[in-house]
């Protein structure tokens, strides 16, 4: 009788510990996914003003709260990745029209040292006429960059010339700066469309 008991109390102990542990996981994952999910990717107190825009006009907060956004970081010497990036959005929002109308479409170099404003508004003469491009000193961009955890890097090809790898998603801001999402560089143009769609309703 005592050995039954015993072996009772023991399963409900078990039991309750797992109990315990499948409590723990789940609040543990419901903390990780809000704190995640409410983190900004535009910070309110960066200081913007060291930017400008391919107009050569400083910017500030006002440029990047408020609205939707499309982003997307490159530089105008990128063979390959940057301009098909830049074309698939300048269809995007030639299919959008109307829709993109309080969105803001953003190209921000990684490469300021060769991309001045000259530069960028020749390149963004190839795109949509909404793509608006963002450069300044270099210091002043790679504090940009850390800040929204954007990756670049410098690679020489030789002792002159070099590339810029970088990332290359799109990423979709929401109205307070907090990232609605990305869109990878091969995505289906159709996901990615319905991604704007949803960003900007």
């Amino acid at each position: 009788m005592t050995s039954t008991i015993l072996k009772t109390i023991r399963n409900i102990t078990i039991s309750f510990f797992f109990i315990f542990v499948v409590f723990l996981i789940v609040s543990y994952y419901k903390n990780y996914k809000n704190s995640s999910s409410s983190s900004t990717f535009l910070k309110p107190n960066f200081n913007y003003s060291m930017l400008s825009n391919s107009k050569g006009v400083n910017l500030s907060k006002h440029d990047f709260f408020g609205f939707p956004i499309v982003m997307f970081f490159g530089f105008t010497s990128c063979p390959d990745v940057c301009p098909i990036t830049l074309d698939k959005i300048s269809n995007l929002i030639d299919i959008l029209g109307e829709k993109t109308k309080h969105t803001k479409f953003y190209f921000v170099t990684v490469d300021p040292f060769r991309d001045n404003l000259e530069k960028i508004n020749d390149y963004l003469n190839n795109f949509n006429n909404k793509i608006v491009g963002i450069t300044g000193a270099n210091e002043d961009i790679q504090a940009f960059l850390k800040e929204m955890y954007i990756y670049s890097e410098i690679i020489y090809l030789d002792d002159k010339e070099y590339t810029v790898d970088h990332s290359a998603s799109i990423y979709l801001i929401d109205r307070d700066g907090m990232l609605f999402g990305t869109i990878a560089y091969n995505e289906n143009e159709g996901v990615a469309l319905n991604k704007i769609k949803e960003l900007i309703k």
